[in-house]
């Protein structure tokens, strides 16, 4: 089967013919999820990057996982976004396809500065603001 494709309802007595797909069974061992980001933050992220999950299904429970895949560009000129593939290290057994989660992907680790700095984090989520710093009143500041 292609992405995309669905497979047929079948019902008792249909006819099949060889090679059709029936049925499609996930492999539960290997799991990675999607997500689309803006355009704008494709330089900030390279392959192997690591990233947390927060499946919101299983609230509570942080899982692993690293930057597999950066798709290429798409979408209209005012909206452009890329898929980014993240797999998760350690999958745990709640997991099922199409769940929602979470993600945040360190980009950069700053070392050797004023307490209040750490690490550059991007975070996406439904309705999230991506605030990548706080100046000194504690507003977010875009950089």
């Amino acid at each position: 089967m292609f992405q995309g494709m669905r497979l047929p309802q079948l019902q008792v007595g249909d006819t099949i013919r060889a090679g059709m797909a029936v049925a499609q069974i996930p492999d539960l061992h290997n799991w990675e999820m999607t997500a689309r980001i803006g355009e704008l933050d494709r330089g900030h992220l390279v392959i192997g990057q690591p990233a947390e999950l927060s499946i919101i299904a299983a609230p509570g429970k942080k899982l692993v996982g690293h930057v597999k895949d950066l798709g290429s560009v798409a979408g209209p000129p005012w909206d452009r976004h890329f898929d980014c593939k993240i797999a998760i290290d350690q999958p745990i057994p709640e997991l099922r396809p199409g769940m929602s989660a979470v993600i945040v992907i360190t980009t950069e680790a700053l070392k050797n500065v004023a307490v209040g700095s750490g690490p550059r984090r991007y975070s996406k989520a439904m309705g999230a603001r991506s605030c990548t710093r706080k100046n000194r009143k504690g507003f977010c500041r875009r950089m």
